[in-house]
């Protein structure tokens, strides 16, 4: 995945006039076709011309997240008026069409999401309306299997087998009180419990569905595409899904674009080179498990939280796009001295540096203290300037 940039004078224009109209500007811009995927598009051209002949003078940034699962490519371009992304051929591995889809976000917390070789629209405008002609429906489809949580507190369930009606609420005769995990299939309808989410110091608490266990399934690993605010799922173990009352998503093994809800969404990679994209919210997660991860903030007051419990170590790289200290945007690394394994004085700021280039910012770590000889690239901020590492500390939009 890369963070370049070039001109896009020589590239062709492409045809937006199945868009959404929100984002008209954009795809203009771009020359990206909503409609269109594969070799030859306009947008996956001028992207991968960008990568390259990197030009970070530009006020855009791109990036190519292929999974090492699929055939095709993650592709995306952002500005300050939104992200493109677009998921060439192969991408997913679905029931129907072709495994290509292309989202736009706004910086307003609006997108627009279709797919290739298919009628299937998704999204959401930033008036709280939905949009999209697909989605969850209200009832769990008849044939599935139902299963009860059947004891309080947290639950966890494995639903892999797919085509698993979950009620975390438990039963009419039984009703029980609690969180759950679950580990999503096929075809799965899933029902969180009724308790709360929760803010919590080592990783909020919530309901939670989980596609790590995408490689143990029936069906093959891949990646994932999850939309929080719909509550619909697509590819690999995702394939079908539908949730109701779920506030956190973890992906699968490759890579994963994860959509959060407007209301509030834990994103979690679950593996290296996904696109986690926040709505909104106050202090929810947006967790890389590894490296080479996009994270998106558009209006909440997202919690940029790496945890070297699920995945994410002191070498990897990160991207986080859309940082505005002004929303409440944490980035939390309070977790970081138990990734060293060494025991560092509370206040880290002698081991942080903020350093700045053409293309933004960069949150460099250097457990020596000495950034000449030894450092890490622990969160890049392209677009991004004129930040002080000791007022983003006083701020608490850095949490030490």
């Amino acid at each position: 995945m890369g963070d370049h940039t070039d001109h896009a004078s020589n590239v062709a224009q492409g045809d937006t006039s199945s868009g959404d109209d929100r984002f008209d500007n954009l795809f203009d811009k771009f020359h990206f076709d909503p409609a269109a995927t594969g070799a030859g598009d306009p947008f996956a051209g001028f992207v991968q011309a960008l990568l390259a002949n990197p030009q970070p003078n530009l006020p855009v940034v791109v990036g190519d997240a292929r999974s090492s699962g699929a055939t095709g490519d993650l592709l995306w371009a952002y500005t300050a008026e939104g992200l493109l992304l677009q998921a060439t051929t192969g991408f997913l591995n679905t029931a129907t069409g072709n495994g290509g889809f292309n989202l736009a976000v706004g910086r307003d917390g609006s997108f627009h999401l279709s797919f290739a070789g298919s009628t299937t629209e998704l999204g959401y405008d930033a008036e709280g309306h939905r949009d999209g002609t697909t989605g969850g429906t209200t009832t769990p489809p008849a044939g599935n299997s139902v299963v009860y949580a059947t004891t309080n507190g947290s639950v966890f369930a494995n639903a892999s087998a797919g085509h698993i009606t979950y009620d975390g609420r438990g039963s009419a005769a039984h009703p029980v009180v609690g969180n759950d995990t679950v580990f999503g299939g096929v075809g799965d309808y899933l029902i969180g419990g009724t308790l709360a989410h929760q803010n919590v110091a080592s990783g909020n608490v919530g309901n939670c569905v989980i596609y790590t266990s995408a490689t143990k399934s029936s069906v093959p690993a891949g990646s994932v595409l999850v939309d929080m605010q719909n509550g619909v799922g697509f590819g690999s173990n995702a394939e079908g899904n539908q949730f109701v009352g779920y506030n956190q998503v973890r992906g699968s093994l490759q890579s994963n674009v994860l959509i959060g809800s407007a209301s509030g969404s834990d994103l979690k990679s679950g593996a290296n080179n996904s696109v986690l994209i926040s709505l909104g919210g106050t202090g929810y997660e947006l967790r890389p498990d590894g490296t080479g991860n996009v994270l998106v903030s558009t209006v909440g007051a997202d919690r940029v939280l790496f945890d070297p419990s699920h995945g994410w170590s002191i070498n990897d790289q990160n991207t986080l796009l859309g940082f505005n200290p002004s929303h409440g945007t944490t980035i939390d690394l309070t977790l970081l001295e138990h990734s060293l394994g060494i025991s560092i004085a509370s206040d880290l700021t002698g081991y942080l540096q903020l350093a700045h280039d053409a293309g933004g910012a960069h949150l460099l770590f250097s457990a020596t203290d000495n950034f000449a000889t030894s450092s890490h690239d622990i969160l890049d901020l392209p677009l991004t300037h004129d930040l002080s590492l000791a007022a983003l500390v006083a701020s608490k939009a850095i949490v030490i």
